[in-house]
C-alpha cells in the first residue's frame, strides 16, 4: 500500500470522490496526524464551497488571456544570449525582471522619453564642427613648449593672475 502525504490526500479529494478503502485510509491518516486534521477542516470547507459553485460561462478570450499571463510570468531569456555560455542565476533573474518591467507601457514610454532627452542634450551640448576645426587649427600654430626663461618667473606671473582687482598696472609696466 502506498504511503501518502497530506497534500496527496487533498489532491485526491479535489480530483473526485474517494473509494471506501481510500476513505478509511484517509481517516486513519488524520487520526495519526492531529495537526493535519485541523488543516483538513479548512480544506474540506473550501472544497465543498468550490464544488457548490455553479458553472458559469467563461468570457470570450479567457484562455488566451490566461496563457498570456503565464507567458509574462515565465519569460525565457532573450534570444541574444548565447545558450552555450553558462549564465549566472543573478544575470538570469535581472534579465527576467527587466523584461517583465519593460512590458509595462508607461515604463516603455518613460524609457524612450529619457533616451530621446539624453540624445537631444548630447546633440545640443556638443561642439559644432566648425568651431572644433578652428580649435584644432590653432593647436597647430602653437610652439611646442615655453622656454626655460619664460618659466623662471612662473610664481610671480601666477601670483599676478590671482591678485585682487586693484592691481597697479603702472607698477607692473614699470617692472618690465
Amino acid at each position: 500500500m502506498k504511503k501518502r502525504r497530506y497534500q496527496d490526500w487533498v489532491d485526491l479529494h479535489w480530483q473526485g470522490s474517494l473509494s471506501d478503502a481510500e476513505l478509511k485510509e484517509f481517516k486513519a491518516f488524520l487520526a495519526d496526524h492531529p495537526d493535519h486534521a485541523k488543516d483538513w477542516k479548512l480544506d474540506e470547507a473550501l472544497l465543498r464551497g468550490v464544488k457548490d459553485l455553479a458553472d458559469g460561462p467563461l468570457p470570450e478570450g479567457f484562455t488566451q488571456s490566461v496563457l498570456e499571463a503565464v507567458d509574462e510570468a515565465f519569460l525565457p531569456l532573450p534570444a541574444q544570449v548565447d545558450s552555450s555560455q553558462p549564465v549566472s542565476p543573478a544575470l538570469r533573474a535581472w534579465s527576467r525582471g527587466f523584461h517583465q518591467l519593460w512590458r509595462h507601457p508607461m515604463l516603455r514610454v518613460s524609457g524612450m522619453a529619457a533616451g530621446l532627452t539624453l540624445g537631444w542634450l548630447a546633440w545640443h551640448w556638443s561642439e559644432p564642427p566648425d568651431r572644433l576645426a578652428i580649435s584644432m587649427s590653432q593647436l597647430d600654430d602653437l610652439e611646442s613648449l615655453p622656454s626655460i626663461e619664460e618659466l623662471k618667473d612662473f610664481q610671480a606671473i601666477s601670483g599676478m593672475a590671482q591678485a585682487s582687482v586693484d592691481v597697479d598696472w603702472e607698477l607692473i609696466l614699470a617692472m618690465d
